[in-house]
């Protein structure tokens, strides 16, 4: 893991199509903020911005803390590529969260949230968004007509569907090169550390 020493920004920016904005090189003398180029999503800006703070200091170097640096470096990196995945859709990683959610589970806001580890009125913004461009729906539950469920559209399913389908081609360049035997361990590893962790945070 490459150890990084530049300054952190001083500035974050929000809108209601992306999380967060940040310099791709981290520069505080970085002029031009361009949304189509520098927009990422909250997850992989905490990552990063996390990872930069803490990766240069000695006294963080003993294996549970090598280990959360991995974790939110790989994390920050795969969001990251979640954009690269979604922008010439015109979509983001933090939407695309969204869209596979209502489609995989549709459920309300708060519950998406709650399974995603998000606060909710960050979930509500992009729900508001991909509503407003016809990609979800919010559906009534019979049983209680206060509460609505997030669902796809037919227009939302599309475009999950091209999501997936860029998606497969990078998985499958990333297999070129990491054998499959190795991904099914690592994956075993964190889930066994994901399962620890999350006893521990009941206790």
């Amino acid at each position: 893991m490459p150890v990084v020493t530049r300054d952190l920004p001083d500035w974050i920016v929000g809108d209601d199509h992306h999380e967060a904005v940040l310099p791709k090189a981290f520069d505080r003398s970085t002029s031009e903020r361009s949304h189509t180029q520098d927009c990422m999503s909250i997850d992989s800006m905490l990552s990063i911005c996390y990872y930069l703070m803490v990766s240069s200091q000695p006294e963080l170097d003993s294996p549970p803390s090598r280990f959360a640096l991995a974790v939110f470096w790989v994390n920050g990196l795969l969001m990251n590529n979640g954009e690269r995945i979604t922008k010439p859709l015109g979509q983001s990683s933090a939407r695309w969260q969204v869209l596979g959610r209502a489609s995989f589970d549709p459920q309300t806001v708060a519950g998406m949230a709650r399974d995603m580890g998000l606060a909710r009125q960050s979930v509500q913004r992009i729900v508001n968004v991909l509503k407003r461009d016809g990609l979800v729906a919010l559906e009534q539950i019979p049983s209680d007509k206060r509460t609505s469920i997030v669902t796809l559209t037919e227009a939302g399913r599309k475009v999950l569907s091209a999501i997936y389908a860029r998606n497969a081609e990078w998985s499958k360049r990333i297999l070129s090169r990491i054998p499959v035997e190795e991904l099914e361990a690592a994956i075993k590893q964190l889930e066994r550390i994901g399962t620890i962790l999350e006893e521990d945070s009941d206790e």
